[in-house]
């Protein structure tokens, strides 16, 4: 008994630095995690408030104390951002963890109304200058976990990636920056200590972080055929919308305005409101090509080009889509966001024949899916049929 509550009252700070081929911001944790070029080049720790150590996958297996102190569930991990820690440390080191295992500093600044990333955080709590994330981060992070960009004059034989080898000493610097994560980690977990999660808050984020990680059921044909019709369709319409208004990219804001300036448009914003006031004013001055204008404008918005797009780079190789709610993202309201294709907040349908719509849509033929109104608002109103139970 003793030894657990010893054990317990260990808190182990902890921070990754990985390479990819694959862009986490473009296609998402999951496909990162399952590209086969992921590796983990560092990881930073420190228990306690001892000084931040640093494990090198390269150079050796995980120190047996720090596999320990992983392992056991009644020491609180603590991480920024922890999903993507306990994700990394469970697809591509296969250790697996509870969610309730962990702390993470950025959820206890959510609920403290301070919603940003590390860095921001950091600055709304007036860490000292020892104490901040390393403002050279964003360099170091390009420099070494992305593929490098060679240049013609780099000798033959350069590595995919940038390492100790060929920037030693940025290479001590990125080091350096990990380390320093976990020091600012650390002191913001300390200053919200009273922010952390309420028992009845942790359930319901260890109950968005089990939905979250199943994901949702994708219907990837739904998606293809859907992305083929809307891509054609588009393209239809931008011809159309050249020929009108004799403009290079007439979906160029400031090309489109400039234009509408010349059909007696008489407001300085393309926002939706104004357009559709201007549609709507009977004794408005606007020509018959502004009108058209605006309505292909109106039609070329519709949300259906990019959600699809967004479903279509964030689903995983077992078509589902994950890791789409944000809890706490809202800022100051701890309310759920939504991220990429935000399922949440799909448009709402148009068309009343949901399922014979969705049945066209299936079919890949554009006139088909036309019989039911205009291409995009249909497509539109269908994009729940993505998802299927």
């Amino acid at each position: 008994m003793l030894r657990w509550v010893l054990m317990a009252a260990v808190e182990l700070h902890l921070d990754f630095e990985t390479r990819s081929r694959t862009d986490l911001s473009e296609r998402g944790l999951d496909n990162y995690c399952d590209d086969p070029s992921t590796q983990v080049l560092m990881m930073a720790w420190a228990v306690n408030e001892a000084l931040p150590q640093v494990w090198f996958p390269a150079a050796g297996p995980m120190p047996e104390q720090l596999e320990l102190l992983i392992r056991r569930n009644e020491i609180l991990k603590i991480a920024f951002n922890s999903d993507f820690e306990r994700t990394i440390l469970k697809r591509i080191l296969h250790i697996e963890t509870p969610v309730a295992a962990w702390a993470d500093p950025m959820l206890m600044g959510r609920h403290a109304s301070i919603a940003g990333d590390l860095a921001f955080v950091g600055e709304v709590l007036g860490l000292a200058e020892d104490k901040k994330k390393s403002a050279d981060g964003r360099r170091l992070i390009k420099l070494f976990c992305e593929p490098a960009k060679r240049k013609k004059k780099d000798p033959p034989g350069m590595p995919e990636f940038n390492d100790s080898t060929t920037h030693p000493e940025d290479w001590t610097k990125f080091v350096e920056y990990c380390r320093q994560d976990v020091i600012a980690e650390r002191e913001i977990f300390h200053k919200l200590k009273a922010f952390r999660l309420p028992p009845e808050e942790q359930r319901m984020y260890e109950l968005d972080q089990e939905i979250n990680e199943r994901g949702l059921p994708i219907d990837v044909d739904f998606v293809a055929k859907a992305s083929k019709i809307v891509t054609e369709e588009r393209e239809e319409l931008m011809a159309e919308m050249r020929a009108l208004t004799g403009l290079e990219n007439p979906n160029s804001t400031a090309q489109l305005l400039g234009y509408l300036k010349t059909q007696n448009y008489e407001f300085n914003s393309l926002g939706a409101k104004w357009v559709i006031k201007a549609l709507g004013d009977a004794a408005s001055e606007l020509t018959e090509n502004g009108r058209s204008a605006l309505k292909f404008r109106q039609s070329l918005a519709k949300s259906s080009t990019a959600k699809l797009e967004a479903i279509s780079a964030f689903v995983c190789a077992d078509g589902r889509l994950r890791r789409q709610y944000v809890y706490g993202g809202a800022a100051r309201t701890l309310r759920w966001s939504g991220r990429q294709a935000q399922p949440h907040n799909f448009p709402r349908p148009s068309v009343k024949k949901i399922e014979e719509a969705t049945a066209a849509i299936l079919t890949g033929d554009r006139a088909e899916v036309r019989k039911f109104g205009p291409v995009l608002a249909v497509v539109a109103s269908c994009l729940r049929g993505a998802i299927y139970a």
